[in-house]
């Protein structure tokens, strides 16, 4: 599994490269419950309705579905 030392601070934006949303596969924000909030794309995601809070990117492959990285968000006014 793949450790991020820190959280990525966002405020208004999500970005996200393209390599992080490959053929095949999907990424999700969730909330600290794990309830999904939204699907993301790749490039800019607009976060700026959310409530400031921490949330979490889930990546999935395409194949399997299983998370295939998670990365810690905090999302700021």
């Amino acid at each position: 599994s793949r450790i991020t030392p820190a959280a990525t601070v966002v405020r208004g934006l999500l970005c996200l490269p393209a390599s992080s949303v490959g053929r095949g596969a999907s990424s999700v924000l969730l909330d600290v419950t794990g309830r999904k909030v939204m699907d993301l794309k790749a490039g800019e995601n607009d976060v700026s309705r959310l409530a400031p809070g921490i949330y979490f990117v889930r990546t999935a492959s395409g194949v399997e579905r299983d998370a295939s990285g998670v990365t810690k968000v905090v999302v700021t006014r």
